[in-house]
């Protein structure tokens, strides 16, 4: 039976790097009816962060990836956080020590009584050590790269390295899906194997992802870089990761399974369950993948078109009443044929704020003005104010007054009406069907916008 395991270390923020790996480990256990499990190796005592676990958990729920067995779930091969685990690994460094595979260093920079237990690398006549991996194929280590690591730290806790072996072994793991970062690793892990007598897993070394700048790390925080799935807080300063920045978790996982993993069918839309259904190892890309946010909010878009209308309003309303907007105000834009329109324009239902409905343009262009508008269209200005002042305590509708208005106007001037009301409203001369926005915008507000766009005519073009 298949079992596989993301081990990621309680030292900061889940990136993206990270949940692809736990992702692939997750669709690969599925795909084979094993099972997935979440391991915290939590030995490194002085980059330990707290909360690091919750965001962990956290980013893996909001992605509707679930383990199996771990720390949030049980099973019985735990306790799942290494630091659980220690009466463990003293039993097995005992072996390595009695059977001369491991040592006690002493360090000069050290007190007497402190030290370290390394592990005594084999002299190897061979000038190399071969790993069969499932995605790189065969790849060669040059044996004078292989030093005696340390198994115990000085404080009595254990490496990555020695901890990682012995939980891999016990908890059953079949196969090992991690970074190629490990893999300058992975023969001191292949000794230990064999010094303990033991199959190895298969690796996999998944190619990393590159932003613009380089390799994604979490060391690396940048608050105006997205590479978070869930918001991230540290020293004050919020990190928002894709959640807050309104994707869907749908269209994010569907991003970044597609960074690395190329299918042999020809589509680029993909739920969780077919993924599960036709996801390979074979199908991953030996070469370094780039991330391209535009891309991501290609997805988004492409997921919020799929979503029924009963799921766009229910967002919707979600997301307006997070700003404390009743439904009373937005209940005209409730309707089929307005949703579709503002559908096109949106890639995030919080992109909802940024239409005409509610937020009126904070300046007008000057620019715009002075090439699309002259001294007359103060005058028809004038009177579209006029026309709305005089029926404002009147039902009838906005698009219904001007309709009435231009309906003896010649084609030139219709369009110059259309021209300034948009451009009062919207701020730009481009966007939404005009009378779709005069049905959906009150009264009152659409005065407000054509008064102030008077004043600036006035100001510009007397």
């Amino acid at each position: 039976m298949v079992r596989v395991r993301f081990a990621p270390s309680p030292t900061g923020p889940l990136h993206i790097g990270s949940i692809r790996t736990a992702l692939y480990n997750y669709l690969f256990a599925k795909k084979n009816n094993g099972s997935f499990i979440l391991r915290i190796e939590d030995t490194d005592k002085k980059r330990y962060v707290f909360k690091s676990e919750k965001h962990i958990i956290e980013s893996l729920n909001w992605c509707k990836i679930f383990p199996d067995e771990g720390i949030c779930c049980g099973g019985k091969y735990g306790p799942y956080r290494q630091s659980e685990r220690i009466h463990i690994y003293n039993y097995y460094i005992k072996y390595l020590i009695n059977n001369g595979y491991a040592y006690y260093s002493f360090d000069k920079k050290m007190n007497k009584n402190n030290y370290v237990i390394r592990l005594k690398v084999p002299k190897n006549k061979k000038k190399y050590i071969e790993i069969q991996d499932l995605i790189k194929g065969k790849i060669y280590i040059p044996t004078n790269n292989i030093d005696d690591k340390i198994l115990i730290k000085s404080d009595g806790n254990p490496t990555y390295h020695f901890a990682n072996v012995i939980d891999d072994h016990l908890m059953k793991i079949t196969h090992v899906i991690r970074g190629e970062e490990w893999i300058s690793s992975t023969p001191f892990h292949l000794i230990l194997y064999k010094y303990f007598n033991w199959i190895p897993p298969y690796f996999a070394h998944l190619p990393l992802l590159l932003s613009s700048k380089g390799k994604i790390s979490k060391r690396n925080l940048n608050s105006k870089k997205i590479i978070y799935p869930i918001k991230w807080t540290e020293n004050k300063k919020i990190y928002n990761g894709f959640k807050e920045k309104g994707f869907l978790p749908e269209s994010f996982i569907n991003f970044i399974v597609l960074l690395g993993w190329k299918p042999k069918i020809e589509k680029e839309l993909f739920s969780l369950k077919e993924l599960k259904f036709i996801f390979s190892i074979k199908d991953i890309n030996k070469t370094n993948a780039k991330v391209n946010i535009q891309k991501a909010v290609w997805f988004n878009q492409q997921y919020i078109k799929k979503k029924s209308l009963k799921e766009i309003i229910f967002l919707f309303l979600y997301e307006l009443n997070k700003k404390q907007i009743t439904l009373e105000k937005i209940k005209k834009i409730l309707k089929k044929e307005i949703i579709k329109e503002i559908l096109k324009r949106i890639s995030f239902f919080s992109d909802i704020f940024n239409e005409i409905f509610f937020i009126p343009p904070k300046f007008y262009d000057v620019n715009i003005i002075k090439k699309n508008f002259n001294k007359y269209d103060i005058f028809i200005l004038e009177k579209i104010i006029d026309i709305f002042s005089l029926n404002l305590n009147k039902k009838i509708n906005n698009d219904y007054l001007i309709k009435s208005f231009i309906s003896n106007l010649n084609k030139e001037k219709i369009i110059k009406v259309k021209k300034i009301i948009r451009f009062s409203i919207v701020g730009k001369l481009y966007g939404m069907d005009i009378f779709i926005i005069l049905r959906i915008i009150e009264t009152n507000d659409l005065l407000k916008r054509l008064k102030k766009l008077l004043i600036k005519f006035n100001s510009i073009l007397n």
